[in-house]
């Protein structure tokens, strides 16, 4: 059984992609149909982590079965948050600028972590941390820094690049339906 696949292999996570996509295409096209559908999307999401979570803490994996079932519950309580009639708590703190800022990052964060982590291990790798600090100390040190540096990445990567593409967004129209 191959352990590894499953979280790094694209296959394997397009489904998550494609839902959060299809979420976003839902709320700028079709939000009555999600407003229809909370009490569905709340026992969605109920129903994925009454599912997930033991497959999870048992330790199996089940090639991707329990990233799509987190991928549905996820999209399933983003659903019910964005349609919601009513200002809670949830989308008020959805809403708060440090997670605003953050969002705007978080993709060239994905994007980098993952390279990051055999190109900084010669200086910052966590064996030579721990060596030098403990192993708790270590490894809080380790994963601040990591953060740091894909964070700092990230926000140039926005700002060499990102920011310019979805300044093309201004080129393709919004369809009809999203004006409803």
């Amino acid at each position: 059984e191959n352990r590894v696949a499953p979280d790094v292999f694209s296959l394997f996570r397009f489904g998550g992609l494609l839902m959060g996509s299809g979420l976003a295409w839902a709320c700028h096209e079709r939000i009555q149909t999600l407003k229809k559908l909370r009490p569905s999307a709340i026992a969605l999401a109920g129903g994925c982590a009454v599912v997930a979570l033991p497959i999870q803490l048992t330790g199996r994996h089940l090639l991707s079965t329990t990233h799509t079932l987190w991928a549905v519950l996820w999209v399933a309580v983003l659903a019910a948050i964005v349609v919601s009639r009513r200002r809670d708590f949830t989308s008020k703190a959805l809403e708060v600028t440090p997670l605003r800022w953050l969002g705007r990052y978080s993709y060239a964060m994905y994007v980098f972590q993952s390279p990051l982590i055999p190109l900084a291990e010669p200086w910052i790798g966590p064996a030579r941390l721990t060596e030098w600090l403990g192993l708790f100390v270590g490894s809080l040190v380790y994963m601040l820094l990591m953060l740091s540096l894909t964070f700092a990445l990230a926000v140039v990567s926005w700002h060499l690049f990102e920011k310019h593409f979805l300044g093309l967004k201004r080129y393709f129209p919004t369809s009809s339906c999203a004006k409803q």
